[in-house]
């Protein structure tokens, strides 16, 4: 009875003293919404140590061990329906690498055509070869050039074409792992073997050792679907080397008339070869020029694999030659595979955690993969790129980087890189930089060496403010802050190659821009808004007063289409009045790939002015609950076409709204709809991704919840959500730091109360320049119910 009275009482103090010092995480005050919490947000935050806080009785959870990259599921994305496409490949690349050298699958899959966007479903059953080049998760296909096919017997004219070479295949003989693929063409019994390096690709094929004529078919004129080859010329050197050249134009790439791909193509062994054009076979000829040429390389019976080496260049055939002389020194593949698997290792390993399920370490490894995929590195490696004026520049102390999907990766991808891979992001940056000098402006989308003018908005700005806002300022910001105001402030000159904000004249007079101009206007008009709102913090930050006023003030453009009566933003036209047949559950033209549901909560940087037009926090609540609890019974109705009207995670402008619960003063809720969303929207299987993952952006959304932290782009802050592991430690070049939940699982999703460095947080969000310092301890306490 006494042991129980002395429990009572002990309680009981505890009780007051938590009231007093306010410790749980009820009595957290959250910040004003849509505003950043300054320094003394978190008590103390620069004080104190990693120790466990004074009620913490459990030990310290160990970190997983083992490699990493056995995590990785490379297959997760690779399949899906309708808009449910990861667009993933499972082919072998290097991080960012050149080279993505995968298999392209037969064009028999039904539905929407972006169901190849990387070259390969996993629902096909054919492999037509294995191209060289790849874009990761986007919704338009591109690149899959420089084709090589595997065969037995005689070359003949229909050999050479798809039906007489593309080959049945099981996925029970395909291996996929972080550099490294394989797979056994069971129409010709070869054994298919690939590994890269950033800027090489080596193929290892292994025959039936009763065939006498082992071949492979190279063609030039290959191209997922959509695009075109529409030049090339090829060149045997010798009787181990060819060389040569293409001009692609993809889905996106043929925005800007196209790229030019070189290529050195070298061979262990001595070949005999023949070349065709236009369908004809000509065995005695060495050289081809044309839009349908293709070499064929005959090795002779019996003997080793036939092993081929490929460099290639976006410069010249001479730095194709140099980036394969540099990267591959000799004939070692497996020192190939295991170098590159190593560099895998390396970037892996900035992040290890303890705890969680199986499917949960391989979900989470394998999205860190593919982050890791685009952009692209575009230099040689002495540093030579083409720029976007097609000339040939020299990158002087950075790698030079393009495949930008920065409309989709502004939100997560890039603020991940800035967390986990600063220096890396700081090369981004600076890529960006060359485009703005090299073409003239800011990009979009740019793929290869050129602007594809895809999507909407400014969202260079965004990515370029949050990184300095972040503490990565090696790059000349004030060349930035100018070419970011430029376009702001005007339209592009005429003869530019990138035409900038369109309709920049229209927002800057009306504050919106007008429905009778454009479709997709509400959704412009919104993407402008935050833009501006990335400038305005720029400009705060380099002390540019007049600046930071004006664009603060067009930041909250977006008010200007709200509609009060159904309460959702609404495409207005110049007259003032509504563009007509509203309807918020379906894709009109007032949007851009959403509804006005989906559009509802975009206003990330200012959550305050958002929670006003619904007439405060308790109505923007009440609103925003039903988005998630019709998305929850949208999601249990089987829909092969994946199209969403609520949230919708499978694209980006709603990705957010799971932590807007916790600006808006309920953190349970945030807590509750993250893991439903990170449980219901990701798996370890083909079908693993709820849409295009669109460069790595879904993947660095589940990283980021993973941790239990999201970023608001352009904010020094990230949102406090639900971490589903128990410990994890980053690490960085000069520094360690790390996030605890010792009680998260499955059932513990929601936070008791956090501490940072021992102290309380006393709001729902922790500033970046606090959390990434050396010894810093995030420390959250979850349970099982809110």
């Amino acid at each position: 009875m006494k042991q129980r009275q002395s429990h009572i009482r002990g309680a009981f103090w505890m009780l007051i003293m938590t009231l007093f010092l306010g410790l749980s995480w009820w009595s957290c005050s959250a910040p004003e919404p849509g505003t950043e919490p300054t320094s003394e947000a978190v008590a103390n935050a620069d004080g104190g140590t990693n120790e466990s806080s004074p009620e913490q009785t459990s030990p310290v959870p160990e970190l997983r061990q083992g490699p990493l990259v056995d995590y990785v599921n490379p297959f997760i994305g690779t399949g899906g329906t309708g808009f449910g496409v990861g667009s993933s490949y499972p082919g072998a690349a290097a991080p960012f690498g050149m080279v993505k050298i995968s298999p392209d699958t037969g064009s028999k899959e039904r539905g929407l055509g972006f169901a190849l966007c990387a070259g390969y479903a996993y629902s096909n059953t054919e492999i037509l070869g294995f191209s060289h080049i790849h874009v990761h998760g986007t919704g338009v296909p591109d690149y899959g050039n420089l084709l090589f096919v595997p065969v037995t017997g005689d070359i003949t004219e229909e050999r050479i074409q798809e039906k007489g070479y593309r080959s049945p295949f099981r996925h029970e003989t395909e291996t996929a792992k972080p550099g490294y693929y394989s797979v056994t063409l069971d129409r010709w019994k070869v054994k298919a073997e690939l590994t890269a390096t950033v800027r090489t690709a080596h193929h290892r094929y292994t025959y039936p050792a009763d065939t006498d004529k082992r071949q492979v078919l190279i063609r030039l004129d290959h191209a997922l679907p959509g695009g075109d080859v529409t030049d090339a010329e090829v060149t045997v050197k010798n009787n181990q080397e060819v060389e040569g050249w293409l001009l692609s134009k993809g889905g996106l790439s043929k925005r800007h008339d196209g790229f030019k791909l070189y290529f050195v193509i070298r061979s262990k062994a001595p070949f005999e070869s023949g070349t065709w054009n236009d369908g004809k076979l000509l065995p005695k000829e060495t050289q081809q020029k044309g839009a349908k040429i293709g070499v064929w390389l005959t090795f002779p019976k019996g003997g080793e694999a036939v092993e081929l080496q490929t460099g290639i260049s976006f410069v010249s055939i001479e730095g194709a030659r140099k980036n394969l002389q540099a990267e591959q020194k000799g004939w070692d593949f497996d020192g190939t595979r295991k170098a590159t698997s190593d560099e895998w290792e390396k970037q892996l390993s900035v992040v290890r955690v303890a705890g969680g399920t199986t499917e949960q370490l391989r979900i989470f490894y394998t999205a860190l993969y593919h982050v890791l995929q685009m952009p692209t590195i575009l230099m040689d490696v002495d540093g030579s790129y083409r720029g976007l004026d097609e000339k040939v520049h020299k990158a002087d102390g950075f790698v030079y980087y393009s495949d930008f999907s920065l409309w989709d990766t502004y939100r997560t991808q890039h603020p991940l890189l800035v967390l986990l891979y600063p220096k890396i992001q700081r090369d981004m940056v600076k890529s960006l930089l060359a485009m703005a000098r090299d073409g003239g402006e800011l990009p979009r989308w740019p793929i290869a060496t050129g602007y594809s003018s895809t999507m909407v908005g400014a969202s260079a700005d965004i990515v370029i403010a949050d990184t300095y806002i972040k503490g990565i300022k090696d790059f000349d910001v004030e060349a930035a802050y100018k070419a970011m105001r430029r376009q702001a402030m005007g339209p592009t000159p005429p003869g530019s190659l990138y035409g900038g904000r369109g309709h920049i004249t229209d927002y800057m007079k009306h504050g919106f821009i007008p429905a009778d101009n454009r479709s997709g206007s509400a959704s412009v008009t919104m993407e402008y808004a935050y833009n501006d709102y990335a400038i305005a913090q720029l400009a705060q930050a380099l002390g540019k007063t007049e600046d930071y006023n004006l664009f603060m003030k067009r930041s909250t453009n977006y008010k200007h289409l709200w509609d009060p009566q159904t309460k959702f933003f609404r495409a207005k036209m110049l007259d003032g009045t509504w563009l007509k047949d509203f309807d918020p559950l379906k894709w009109t033209k007032d949007y851009v790939e959403g509804t006005a549901w989906q559009y509802l909560f975009f206003v990330p940087h200012d959550v305050k002015g958002l929670s006003e037009l619904f007439g405060g926090n308790e109505e923007t609540i009440k609103k925003l609950t039903e988005f998630f609890e019709k998305a929850e019974i949208e999601q249990r109705q089987e829909d092969p076409v994946n199209l969403r009207s609520y949230y919708w995670h499978s694209n980006e402008p709603d990705l957010h709204a799971p932590s807007l619960f916790q600006l808006l003063g309920r953190p349970d809720l945030t807590q509750k709809w993250t893991r439903w969303a990170m449980k219901t929207q990701y798996k370890d299987a083909p079908d693993g991704l709820a849409g295009n993952d669109d460069a790595g952006t879904l993947s660095a959304w589940y990283v980021f919840n993973a941790l239990g932290i999201y970023p608001i782009p352009s904010q020094d802050i990230y949102v406090l959500t639900s971490p589903i592991f128990t410990r994890a430690v980053i690490t960085l070049d000069n520094l360690s730091f790390e996030v605890r939940a010792d009680e998260a699982s499955t059932d513990a999703l929601y936070v008791d109360k956090v501490t940072f460095q021992n102290k309380p947080v006393t709001a729902g969000t922790i500033p970046h320049t606090q959390l990434v310092k050396d010894k810093a301890l995030l420390h959250f306490r979850m349970k099982n119910q809110p």
